[in-house]
Formats: C-alpha cells, structure tokens, sequence
C-alpha cells in the first residue's frame, strides 16, 4: 500500500485551530495591503496599492471601528470606492475576522455581475482567500458564499427576502455609478 487514503489528525487539528484563533487585531487597510489581489482582466491581478488610492486609507480604517454605527462615503466615480470600501472589507473579513456579511447591490443584474466579475476572480487571485472558501461545490454560488470556518457571505439585492429574518455582522450597501 503506497499511500494513505484517510485524512492525517494533525493537518485536521491545524485547520480547526485556525477557527478558534481570536480575529487578527490590525487596521482594514493593512489587512486589504495584506491579503487582497486585485483583477486586473481575465486572469492577471495585482496586490492592492493602498498609494494610488491614500484617500481611501481614513474610510476603510473606519469600518471596524466600534465608535462608527455606519460609515457612508460619497466621491467621484472610478476612485476606488468599491474596491476599498466593499470588495476590500470583505477579504478582511474573510481572512481576519470571520463573520457573516450581506453585500447589497442595487439590482440582481448587478448583484450577479459584481459576484461573477469582481469576487470570483479576486478570491480566485487571492490565496488567504481561495484556501478559505468551502470546498463544497453547493456552498458557493453566485449569489451565496459559504468558508470552511462557517462564515457566510451574501450578495443581494434590496429585497425582502434578502433583508427578512437574517443576521449578519456586517451589512455593505452600494448605489449606482451614475
């Protein structure tokens, strides 16, 4: 026999106390600079610069902070807003503190555009993030993300099934770029 067809207990014990650890203390920016690979086409990416975009760095930081109930930023189109803002937080919550999220787009067009186009591929280009998702091909759809340590993303649109009954830790809401 040349090899083994069960799983090892110590590679099971690592994974599970990954789970257990305590969310990573550090700013959303530094956990964006750290952990996010930003598409850039088809199958390229690039590490997030948080120098091209140092106006954002204030905002993103506000998102885990306890003293903020909600944090609304307005600027113009094309400046970053969503990457930092929504797809940024949440990698960092993917990979630094594990909890539900709702992402709420404007419409179903939209919400199935941004989970195809933008998420897919920067999960896929973002390793903490890939070795994260559920393994399971009916844990992840389009609209529906679920990761090995039981957290779950949502990617809605404003409807009532989608605000009804639900309870999430972090709730993102975006608006049309026009």
């Amino acid at each position: 026999m040349t090899g083994n067809k069960y799983g090892c207990a110590a590679a099971v014990r690592r994974e599970v106390a990954e789970y257990l650890r305590p969310p990573r203390r550090m700013p959303v920016a530094e956990g964006i600079k750290q952990f996010m690979f930003v598409p850039r086409g088809a199958n390229t990416a690039v590490p997030w610069d948080d120098t091209l975009t140092p106006y954002m760095n204030e905002a993103i930081n506000t998102l885990s902070k306890r003293e903020y109930d909600a944090v609304i930023f307005a600027g113009p189109a094309r400046t970053g807003k969503t990457l930092g803002l929504i797809d940024g937080w949440i990698v960092y919550g993917i990979v630094c503190d594990p909890a539900d999220m709702l992402v709420v787009q404007m419409t179903e067009t939209k919400a199935r555009e941004h989970s195809k186009t933008r998420l897919a591929r920067t999960f896929h280009h973002s390793p903490e993030v890939r070795k994260r998702l559920s393994p399971s091909r009916n844990d992840n759809n389009v609209h529906d993300k679920m990761f090995r340590d039981g957290s779950f993303l949502k990617i809605g649109w404003p409807s009532i099934t989608v605000f009804s009954s639900s309870d999430y830790k972090r709730v993102a809401l975006t608006d049309y770029d026009r």
